[in-house]
């Protein structure tokens, strides 16, 4: 529930320039497990980097996903791990005057 809120935070702290480094769980969808330690308790997975890819401030400048365990295992959801980085660059965002070249 507090996914907008840290949204807005990593955006509002990162530079004109930066970059963002996710390393987590990547699954083709979002969805919960149990938290296999603490009953009671979820793991929510997704792609995280699409809370800002989507916006053209950022760029995906590299993206690897591996399995948890085994390099064979990133087709399993629960196995696929990423790392993702995107770079943020308010000035090319939204180009000026785009001339269509036809």
């Amino acid at each position: 529930e507090d996914l907008f809120k840290i949204a807005y935070e990593v955006d509002r702290c990162l530079s004109n320039n930066g970059y963002l480094i996710i390393s987590d769980f990547i699954p083709p969808f979002p969805y919960k497990n149990d938290y296999s330690h603490f009953e009671g308790m979820f793991s929510y997975k997704m792609d995280y980097s699409r809370m800002f890819s989507w916006n053209p401030v950022y760029t995906e400048i590299f993206n690897v996903i591996y399995g948890h365990d085994d390099y064979v295992q990133r087709d399993d959801p629960n196995n696929r791990n990423g790392i993702k980085i995107l770079y943020k660059n308010n000035g090319s965002a939204y180009p000026h005057n785009v001339k269509w070249i036809e």
